[in-house]
Order: structure tokens, then C-alpha cells, then sequence
């Protein structure tokens, strides 16, 4: 590798001066949605009302829960939870229609659904809730607020127990330097991650402007966008309608086509996003571009892990320099960041980079001379199309790095919602 001298403090434009980051920041990074990832989320399987609106009336103050759709039909009722998963049920035990609520509660669990169901009841047509049911539990009418309450965040925690540890979380893959090979990155990620066993991937495209992973991946003019997420309240659903599938099997949320449609994508509607996302997947891989403005903070954010792409370039390497520095003073933890050196060449130092860099990489991706060739179908990933490639080897060393970065996040999250 060519000798990299150590460079001054430069003052990078896609970066904001410092004081405008930790301004920034404080307005994005924000507890509401900590919170709102914690929230119990119900679902009321319910024909009359009255009944309805009593049931939405005893929820709306308590901040723990909030009430996300209502039901009046049985089979619609399944075919809603097997899609947007609430965390609790409440259903009337004398729903009318094809399914009763005994019948709607054997319906999820034949589903593989384990949602906790409550069931409303009246004095004089008591329920027997059956062992069959697992969490399950009935109240009776008229209905009391506290009763209510404490059978749902009962319910809950004991379903947020017997879950298995998700395998996965977040990752977003982040450059303060265009052109080091970012987007190319984060889709064989997000390839080589789906292939292990039982892990279910979204790919994110978060470059709003220029839409550098539709680009990528050729995806046609008219394929779903998160322009198109419903604003205000949206559900997993929704969002599901939106995931473009690529060659690979990957699903992807695309930014919009257009680049003066990107105004119209806020840093909220990114956050819902991947809320409602990592409701759905495993693993949540998100394109961050390299403009630092409200969405790539929230983006940043909101990941369990960053991956900090540079390489040995000049221009690669101060820019990592100074995005660290704004990003430490503007109190982002920067224990979730991993640097991941790419285009590396067989001269590539080590210790020389890290010494030039101020600190070690974490993971190199080697230069692969049939990588240039042009040879790769558009949208294609390197690491099917040459596993044997060095560059697809590195993802070898990726994964088993992010597999221990990540556990000990999704353990944390899963300690929180208990």
C-alpha cells in the first residue's frame, strides 16, 4: 500500500460544523421512540360499538398500550394478526359471523401465532378458557379499567419471556465519503446474512435524493417506495405492500424515484419505517447516504450496529476522521460503530492504516481484480456470483463480527420490553 501521510483536521462540506451536528442530534435522537418500540400493542376483535369505543376509551391514557386496530369480523381478525402481530388480542368470546372468539383464539394458535388473548364475557355467559389456549384469559362486563390493564401488560410480559432472543437487529451502513463502495456493501450484506438459516432480511434504501440502491439493483420506475408509507398512524401491513423483492430474494424498501419527491420523506417517517420493520424481520439493513442532515442521524440512530465504510484513499480517510470527530462530540455511542476498510489492495498495511487512521479497522475487503471486470449482472451480489472472491470472504470475518455486536443489543431491547 502506498504510504498514507498523516493528515491535518480537514474541514469537510458534506459534514456540518459541530456545533449544528450536536444540534441536530439532541432534535433526533429522542426516548419517544424508545418508548414507542416498548409499547403494547393491542388489537380488539369486537362487532358492537359501544363495546369498541369503551374498550378504546379505558386504553387512550395509559402510555404503556395503545389500541391499534378494531376487528369486527373473526376470519379478518387472523388474517390481520398473522401479518401486523400485535403484541395482545382482545376478543369478544360472542363474536358472531364464521368464527367465534374461542374459535378465532384456535384459529391463531393453529397459525403458530402464541398472541395472548383476552376474552370480553358477560355475567350470565361465563367462558372456560381451555388449556389448549396457552396465554389466554377472560374478563367480564362491565369492565374494569385496572382489570383490564393488568391482564394485558401481564399477558404481554409473559409472551415477551417465552419469545427466543431474535437472532438479528440493525445495521446501518454509513460513509461520510461517497464512491468507496457503500451500496455495494450493504446489499451483499443483506444477501449473505438471508442466506443463513431461518433469518429474514429487509434492505433499506436510505439515500432519499439520488436512490443509490434502486439504482443498483435496477429496480423499475414503478416498484413501491416509502413515499407511499401512510403518514400518521401505519402498520406492518402497510409496510409489508411496499417491500420490492430483488433477484436475490431480498426484500427492499426503496427510496422514491423521483429526486423532488425526497423532500417529501421526514426523518418521522424514516423512524416509522424501521420501527414497523423490525416488526417484520430479523435483520434490518439500511443504505445511509453520506449527506448528514435529520434523516441519516435518525438512521444512524436508530441501528444497533454502524458500519463505517473507508478506504485507503486520502480523501476516504480524512473524511472517516472527521465524521468520527462530529459524531463523538455530538454524543453518539460510538461503541456501535464498526470500520470496515474496502478496496484493499495486497500491499495494504495494517498496522501502517491504523496508525494514519488514529485507530484499528475492524474488518478489510480486499481489491479482487475480477470484480472490476464488469462481469456482475446489474443488481447481482458478489458474494453468489464469487464466493471464492477475497471480497466475499471478508463477509465471513463481517458476519461473525456482527453476530456478537448484535446479540448483546437485541439482549438488552428484550430486557427493556420485560
Amino acid at each position: 500500500m502506498t504510504a498514507v501521510p498523516t493528515p491535518p483536521v480537514p474541514d469537510l462540506t458534506p459534514v456540518p460544523d459541530l456545533d449544528d451536528a450536536v444540534e441536530m442530534w439532541s432534535v433526533v435522537h429522542s426516548p419517544a421512540e424508545d418508548d414507542e418500540a416498548q409499547m403494547v400493542r393491542v388489537m380488539l376483535v369486537e362487532e358492537l360499538d359501544q363495546v369498541s369505543e369503551r374498550v378504546a376509551n379505558l386504553l387512550a391514557p395509559d402510555k404503556r398500550v395503545r389500541l391499534v386496530q378494531t376487528v369486527a369480523d373473526g376470519e379478518e381478525a387472523v388474517r390481520r394478526a398473522t401479518t401486523e402481530h400485535p403484541d395482545v388480542m382482545i376478543v369478544d368470546a360472542m363474536l358472531q359471523g364464521k368464527l367465534s372468539g374461542l374459535e378465532v383464539a384456535r384459529a391463531l394458535r393453529a397459525a403458530g401465532l402464541e398472541i395472548p388473548v383476552i376474552f370480553l364475557t358477560v355475567p350470565d355467559q361465563p367462558v372456560r378458557v381451555p388449556d389448549d389456549l396457552g396465554l389466554a384469559a377472560a374478563i367480564s362486563m362491565p369492565i374494569d379499567r385496572h382489570a383490564l390493564l393488568t391482564t394485558i401488560m401481564a399477558g404481554a410480559t409473559r409472551h415477551r419471556d417465552a419469545k427466543p432472543k431474535p437472532p438479528a437487529g440493525s445495521i446501518a451502513v454509513f460513509s461520510a465519503k461517497g464512491g468507496v463502495g457503500r451500496t455495494a456493501i450493504a446489499h451483499n450484506l443483506a444477501v449473505a446474512m438471508q442466506a443463513t438459516q431461518g433469518t429474514r432480511v429487509a434492505l433499506v434504501d436510505g439515500d432519499q435524493v439520488h436512490g443509490d440502491l434502486r439504482l443498483h439493483l435496477e429496480a423499475p420506475e414503478d416498484a413501491p417506495s416509502l413515499i407511499q408509507l401512510p403518514t400518521g398512524h401505519a402498520t406492518e401491513a402497510d409496510i409489508s405492500q411496499l417491500m420490492w423483492q430483488d433477484a436475490s430474494g431480498v426484500d427492499v424498501l426503496l427510496a422514491p424515484p423521483r429526486m423532488e419527491e425526497a423532500d417529501l420523506v421526514m426523518a418521522t417517517d424514516v423512524q416509522r419505517a424501521h420501527h414497523l420493520l423490525r416488526q417484520l424481520y430479523d435483520l434490518v439493513v439500511i443504505d445511509v447516504p453520506a449527506t448528514m442532515d435529520e434523516r441519516t442521524l435518525s438512521m444512524l440512530d436508530g441501528a444497533d450496529v454502524v458500519l463505517d465504510v473507508t478506504t485507503p484513499r486520502h480523501g476516504a480517510v480524512r473524511k472517516t476522521q472527521r465524521c468520527h470527530a462530529v459524531l463523538a462530540a455530538a454524543g453518539f455511542p460510538m461503541h456501535k460503530v464498526v470500520t470496515v476498510v474496502n478496496h484493499a489492495d495486497p500491499s495494504y498495511d495494517a498496522a501502517e492504516f491504523g496508525e494514519v487512521l488514529g485507530w484499528e479497522p475492524d474488518i478489510v475487503l480486499m481489491h479482487d481484480d475480477r470484480l472490476a471486470s464488469g462481469s456482475i449482472a446489474p443488481g447481482s451480489s458478489i458474494v453468489t456470483e464469487y464466493p471464492e472472491a477475497l471480497f466475499s470472504r471478508g463477509f465471513e470475518d463481517l458476519a461473525e463480527l456482527l453476530a456478537g455486536r448484535l446479540q448483546p443489543a437485541t439482549t438488552e431491547v428484550a430486557a427493556q420490553a420485560a
